[in-house]
């Protein structure tokens, strides 16, 4: 193994032992089941992307695999019995030949019969999971617990719910034996390791290099697209993927939140709102700047950019472990609600309008408890705006941060967003 692949090694067994230990800790139960876990399903229409959970346990990226993880015994990859051979339609990591220890595993096996199409889908017969159900009907004969990522309500993990269901629908015993561990998982993921914390920097530092591609293509009649497009590129010219959909919100469109038509015009006299992020590693990044389009901020754009400036600067000077992301008991210690504050010193915290920040990490809102205090190894998001329909006009500034033990560094701190370094950026576009 490479000193990459040993360190992934290192990190997923210390995943593993971390879990079972808050299984046995948190639940009261004796570790003496089986972790239960779905990947992702490739739909085929657009780029697949791993279910974040099964990847940060497993380090596989395959679709369609299923894992079990008998406590104190063996790990098996159960994997699809393709139709069709796989690796002629699209890449693949996992094979019934490939050795269990190049994927962190003791076997791997096929799932059941070969499928009636060459993806699983939702929707499988029982045929096409036959020896997982035999492994699971071993388990629940003698008794044993399946810890699977089955929160109640909400829309988290909706393609672990519905394989559950339906392998509820072949095996109804099944429900009985079910514990869900996503808040365990939820708790493990926010704090991040050193190889996290590296591949979140690299996947900002191609988003710091989108953003200021992106500046390059602002100007006077030139469509949101193509500064959607010139941020792209540098994504996929990297071999990255948009963390989420881009948004490219010119005047008005920056006051609609989650505007991602980018289909409108730039005007000079406008600002634009450039929100993009970077996936790469499995790791995302999520950055936002606010550009004059003609280059140069009006009196009105200054006052107020310079307003949201100053609420992020306050932000990241004053946060620091124990402090609260949200939490209206504690204002004093909530990041959102000193925020509000600031802003209501100008009188324009009715214009601010979202949350003040997001945990960062496998997903681009990243799992994590909000109403527990940041910590040490938390990634977190710092985003003030305001959003002004009746000026047609809206500002939000957007950094990456980890969370240390005395405060935040910003991982993306190389990105400008002074006013004079914003100006200066737009300048050299036309020099």
């Amino acid at each position: 193994m490479s000193l990459s692949q040993l360190d992934m090694s290192s990190s997923l067994v210390l995943r593993k032992e971390q879990l079972c230990k808050r299984i046995n800790e948190q639940l009261g139960c004796k570790a003496t089941g089986a972790l239960l876990l779905f990947g992702g399903l490739d739909f085929g229409h657009k780029a697949f992307v791993q279910e974040s959970s099964f990847y940060y346990v497993t380090g596989l990226s395959d679709p369609g695999l299923v894992w079990l993880h008998e406590i104190e015994s063996k790990s098996t990859i159960y994997m699809p019995e393709y139709r069709y051979d796989k690796s002629a339609w699209s890449p693949m990591k996992v094979s019934l030949n490939t050795a269990p220890d190049q994927v962190y595993v003791d076997h791997i096996k096929p799932l059941g019969a070969a499928l009636r199409t060459n993806e699983l889908t939702l929707l499988f017969d029982k045929e096409e999971v036959a020896s997982l159900l035999i492994a699971i009907e071993r388990l629940l004969r003698d008794r044993k617990t399946l810890f699977v990522l089955n929160p109640h309500g909400g829309s988290e993990y909706i393609e672990q719910r519905i394989f559950l269901n339906r392998l509820i629908q072949f095996m109804p015993d099944i429900a009985d034996a079910l514990v869900d561990i996503s808040p365990l998982i939820a708790d493990l993921r926010r704090t991040k390791e050193s190889l996290e914390i590296d591949s979140i920097f690299h996947a900002v530092q191609l988003g710091i290099a989108a953003q200021r591609l992106a500046a390059d293509s602002i100007a006077d009649n030139e469509p949101e697209s193509l500064v959607q497009a010139s941020a792209e590129w540098v994504m996929t010219a990297a071999g990255a993927q948009p963390s989420f959909t881009s948004i490219v919100a010119g005047g008005k469109n920056a006051t609609v939140l989650h505007y991602a038509n980018n289909n409108g015009f730039l005007k000079n006299g406008q600002m634009v709102v450039v929100d993009i992020g970077a996936r790469l590693e499995g790791y995302c990044s999520d950055l936002t700047r606010s550009y004059p389009v003609s280059g140069k901020f009006n009196k009105r754009q200054k006052e107020l950019y310079s307003i949201v400036l100053e609420v992020q600067r306050h932000i990241e000077e004053v946060a620091k472990p124990g402090f609260w992301l949200s939490n209206k008991e504690y204002p004093e210690k909530s990041l959102h609600h000193i925020a509000q504050t600031v802003f209501a010193r100008y009188g324009l915290d009715a214009y601010f309008i979202h949350n003040i920040g997001h945990f960062l990490g496998l997903d681009v809102h990243d799992v994590g408890d909000v109403s527990q205090p940041l910590r040490p190894g938390d990634v977190i998001t710092i985003e003030p705006g305001l959003y002004i329909p009746d000026e047609e006009i809206g500002i939000r500034i957007e950094d990456d941060y980890w969370m240390a033990g005395r405060g935040l560094v910003c991982l993306s701190d190389d990105l400008e967003k002074d006013i004079e370094a914003i100006e200066d950026l737009m300048r050299k576009k036309n020099g």
